[in-house]
């Protein structure tokens, strides 16, 4: 009985493996595919920026700036080497 499993166990990992590089193959292919894309419609520009949208993986920031840090950091860059405000130059 125990042989009988551990034969089953391996083909199903056989299986498996292939499985796996045959999902490995085709995604390398739609990748290499989807790098071509923009490439052979180059004379639609409507088409390439679509496609550029559909593969821009920038969904939104999820790192939240705090407004104090927004606040001190334009400071730094409004002051000059004497410390002395934009608005106090002007």
């Amino acid at each position: 009985m125990d042989f009988q499993i551990c034969v089953v166990s391996a083909i199903a990992r056989i299986h498996r493996n292939q499985f796996k590089s045959v999902c490995k193959s085709k995604q390398s292919v739609n990748e290499k595919q989807k790098q071509e894309e923009p490439v052979n419609s180059r004379s639609n520009p409507k088409l390439i920026w679509s496609l550029i949208k559909s593969n821009n993986s920038f969904i939104g920031v999820t790192d939240k700036i705090s407004a104090e840090n927004w606040k001190s950091y334009f400071q730094s860059l409004f002051y000059n080497n004497n410390q002395q405000s934009l608005t106090d130059l002007i």
